[in-house]
């Protein structure tokens, strides 16, 4: 199984738990008053938070655009999923095939830092930095 740089809600500190409602709360404001493209700046910037040289990338792309049509979609299912919140722990050592984790060479530390926790509980895990963050930026 290979992992690229994946959410893992139940490492979630105090402080980023703070970061992603606040975040969706903007995100809910955006949306219902249809400020979509403002909603998905929001979701990139603090949801998927890539470095600064992957927010131009996001800009100059027109992802955000392209994105913001189904940001009423993307804010329904977070908060369906009552995201954040504090999660019973995972069964990571119950896990026992090999696990590749990636992260990106210039990746922010929040998915270096998740990574690093996860190749701590999985038996069977190798770290692998790609030469490319695996996220925008």
């Amino acid at each position: 199984m290979a992992l690229c740089e994946p959410h893992v809600i139940e490492f979630y500190g105090p402080e980023e738990v703070v970061r992603a409602d606040a975040a969706l709360e903007r995100m809910q404001a955006a949306a219902s008053q249809g400020r979509l493209a403002e909603a998905a700046a929001v979701f990139f910037e603090e949801i998927i938070r890539p470095n600064p040289q992957g927010s131009a990338t996001l800009s100059e792309s027109g992802a955000i655009d392209s994105i913001a049509p189904i940001m009423p979609d993307i804010v329904t299912e977070i908060s369906r999923w009552q995201l954040p919140r504090a999660s019973d722990p995972l069964p990571l050592e119950d896990i026992d095939v090999p696990v590749l984790l990636l992260h990106g060479s210039h990746s922010h530390r929040f998915y270096t830092d998740v990574v690093e926790q996860l190749s701590t509980r999985l038996p069977n895990a190798d770290v692998q930095q790609c030469c490319r963050p695996a996220h925008p930026g």
